[in-house]
């Protein structure tokens, strides 16, 4: 199965919350990760990630909005509730949130001009 799908994934990703130790290790993990994106869509564009910002604009937006909807998965840990919540809705709703937030900018922005 997916990953999310597994076993006990949400407590899990609920205790590296409550746990200092595996909060670190888990951050070092996500940040190398993060780096290792930013090479990769630096290359894909053809720029270099060191005089271009737009890597690691995409890679931390990106990154902000898996980490807002993971933790709110994992906050339903053992709540029969919301146990059956969909991680890729809260994926997609995240990434509408950023959109929709986006968009009243940049219409604030004509606006103001």
């Amino acid at each position: 199965p997916a990953w999310h799908d597994r076993p006990d994934m949400r407590r899990l990703l609920a205790l590296l919350d409550r746990e200092p130790a595996l909060f670190a290790a888990y951050e070092r993990i996500r940040v190398d990760a993060q780096e290792e994106s930013v090479r990769i869509i630096a290359r894909r564009l053809g720029t270099d990630d060191t005089q271009d910002v737009r890597p690691s604009v995409v890679v931390g937006a990106a990154a902000g909005v898996l980490t807002a909807a993971l933790r709110q998965w994992a906050r339903t840990a053992g709540d029969d509730t919301t146990g059956a919540a969909d991680l890729a809705a809260l994926v997609e709703r995240a990434y509408d949130a950023v959109t929709a937030e986006a968009v009243t900018a940049a219409a604030d922005r004509t606006t103001d001009e």
